[in-house]
């Protein structure tokens, strides 16, 4: 389980049909001391949930907000009010909640495969709705860099929130995880990437 020096007390971690995910560390990583940075295996079609607790010494005298991220994209926004903190069950995000027709629908997260291709001549006719299309050529386009960057990656930030209000304006927001289409390996350039979250 992800657990921060600096902030006591909360713990994070990605379970599959009830058991947390073995988490590994790259003890390399240059990251924040308010950040934890661990690597779990992705399983195939599996659907997981970020499971998260609050204990002492875990201030709970303010709400927190935490913003769920996946694949680069922000899917899930729960506000924790102080009495419900330390709740020994703890807390799930299950995946994005958003309002289809007059119900409030859960699309829970799921591990894919990224569909892989192997193109790599000219010759090769990809289709063309994919980005792979362009991998056939020597240089990989920075659209598709850019959009393979954040894949494979979940985060969790946490804030507390001094004057939380609600917003009469708000009303509930589609939030869908994109599927990526096929990829050319080229793209990937040797990182260990396997998996996306739909």
């Amino acid at each position: 389980m992800a657990i921060i020096d600096e902030v006591p007390g909360l713990e994070v971690q990605i379970v599959v049909n009830g058991q947390p995910l073995q988490e590994h560390q790259d003890r390399d990583a240059k990251v924040s001391a308010r950040t934890a940075e661990r690597y779990v295996e992705a399983q195939s079609n599996a659907e997981y949930e970020i499971h998260y607790t609050f204990k002492d010494p875990f201030p709970g005298d303010r709400p927190v907000s935490m913003i769920v991220t996946i694949d680069g994209q922000d899917v899930d926004e729960p506000i924790i009010r102080p009495f419900e903190l330390f709740d020994p069950k703890g807390h799930t995000s299950y995946g994005p909640v958003s309002q289809q027709a007059m119900r409030w629908v859960v699309q829970n997260y799921s591990f894919s495969e990224i569909d892989f291709s192997e193109w790599s001549t000219p010759s090769c006719n990809p289709p063309a709705n994919s980005f792979a299309g362009e991998a056939a050529t020597e240089t990989v386009p920075e659209a598709l860099k850019k959009k393979l960057q954040p894949v494979g990656i979940i985060t969790c930030e946490f804030y507390f929130l001094n004057n939380p209000r609600r917003n009469p304006h708000l009303h509930g927001a589609q939030k869908d995880i994109e599927e990526l289409p096929s990829v050319s390996e080229k793209a990937i350039k040797g990182d260990a990437l396997s998996h996306q979250t739909v």
